[in-house]
């Protein structure tokens, strides 16, 4: 008995921690939204000023409650284990068992992820059924609830970082907030794409963002002086990789302002010369997070880096501004005169820059390509997709997307034309 009395209240604070985190995310909703509805789709007067005045100490007493309700779960979880560790019949064994994965299970879904996708669609809903619930909960904690929120402004006065009127949010709530945010006229999407960025930045790593190899620029050090000044008009970057024997072994990067003090030397200047003005490359691996790539660019005060594969050859380049791209979208400046990553050509009909990451493909569609840990470009796709390298003309029909090779450089992919099929499509190759 004392087991299936466990597990019944286990049950039972399981749903009392839902209860905690589906008040706790529609009264942070309704906080930041009830400005912006109709009089119709608020709560009463009383209600709402009570929500919006003691925003913060209805918080906390449902941060408290919520906190409670944890540890009393784990107490009785404990002792449901010690229970189980003293019991010899296995039909005990079992059912403390499959009801602690049950609890655990309900308290992961139940818990976090349905409440909070339940109480972010239906703000007001929840808080109109269930107001009565949360008016109790702030009643029994408001003497804790103050006694932390005093602390906390003290500790703010003598110096400290805390800001009691800031309330905390994690990643999860603040992106569903975001999609679900109600769109007034004349709002712009720039904020909202901005704060998804800079939540998202430290997911993506240096292989995702890099210009590939195919795509990088570089002279050899043994080109003569004249047509490596020829390349850096041609391309119209102010920093080139400069190479020995392959672009494997890159040696240095090359400022076009550098050039000017050889330029007055005409063609008496060789490769001793050269190296004489290149700075020191600096080498990152592809899975290097966004956020330490950037502590890295910054720490060794340089704007680009060589990203190099698991087998130390040259995987692509980037730079600070392919960085930055990342969090504030394309810089675009006069000197850029880049082809658009994704062109359209009718309804449902785009060219795509092949040689381009899924992930910014994916940014100027209305849908999105899917995504694999094989490949991280169109071209990829295709390749792994046909199992060979492609010629032009090959398609390939992934889910209700068609493909179809439209430009090589060698055996690169370079464009690919991409067909929203009207109906979903079975997984089909040509």
């Amino acid at each position: 008995m004392e087991s299936e009395s466990s597990i019944l209240w286990l049950l039972l604070l399981t749903a009392l921690y839902a209860l905690a985190t589906l008040l706790r995310v529609a009264v942070v909703k309704y906080h930041n939204l009830h400005a912006a509805l109709e009089k119709e789709d608020k709560l009463s007067l009383e209600r709402t000023e009570f929500l919006t005045m003691r925003h913060n100490l209805v918080l906390s007493s449902l941060y408290l409650f919520k906190v409670l309700v944890a540890l009393l779960i784990g107490w009785l979880a404990a002792q449901a284990w010690l229970s189980l560790a003293i019991r010899e019949a296995y039909g005990h064994w079992s059912l403390a068992i499959g009801g602690l994965l049950l609890c655990a299970v309900l308290l992961a879904l139940l818990g976090d992820f349905w409440m909070r996708s339940l109480a972010i669609q239906s703000s007001v809903k929840v808080l109109k059924k269930l107001f009565f619930p949360l008016r109790l909960i702030y009643a029994f904690l408001y003497p804790f609830a103050w006694f932390v929120l005093s602390a906390a402004q003290k500790l703010a006065k003598n110096g400290g970082n805390f800001r009691t009127e800031t309330t905390l949010y994690d990643e999860e709530e603040i992106l569903a907030m975001i999609e679900h945010q109600p769109q007034e006229e004349g709002q712009q999407d720039t904020e909202q794409t901005l704060i998804v960025n800079v939540l998202q930045f430290n997911e993506k790593v240096a292989g995702q963002i890099m210009v590939p190899r195919p795509k990088v620029a570089a002279v050899s050090i043994d080109s003569p002086l004249q047509q490596i000044i020829d390349k850096v008009n041609e391309e119209g970057y102010s920093r080139l990789p400069v190479y020995e024997e392959t672009i494997d072994k890159i040696v240095g990067i090359l400022y076009a302002k550098d050039l000017l003090s050889l330029a007055v030397k005409k063609g008496d200047s060789d490769a001793s010369d050269l190296k004489r003005i290149l700075r020191r490359p600096l080498f990152v691996p592809e899975n290097m997070p966004l956020d330490r790539l950037l502590r890295t660019l910054q720490h060794h005060r340089v704007h680009m880096a060589i990203v190099v594969d698991k087998y130390g050859g040259t995987a692509g380049l980037l730079t600070l501004e392919d960085v930055l791209e990342e969090i504030v979208g394309d810089i675009q400046d006069e000197y850029d005169n880049e082809q658009p990553i994704v062109q359209p050509l009718g309804e449902n009909h785009y060219l795509l820059d092949a040689l381009t990451s899924l992930t910014d493909v994916n940014r100027y569609l209305p849908f999105d390509i899917p995504e694999g840990e094989e490949y991280d470009t169109v071209a990829g796709l295709l390749n792994y997709t046909l199992g060979k390298i492609p010629e032009i003309g090959d398609t390939a029909i992934i889910e209700n997307f068609k493909f179809t090779v439209k430009e090589k450089e060698g055996n690169a992919i370079t464009k690919v034309e991409l067909e929203v099929l009207p109906e979903q499509a079975v997984y089909n190759i040509d």
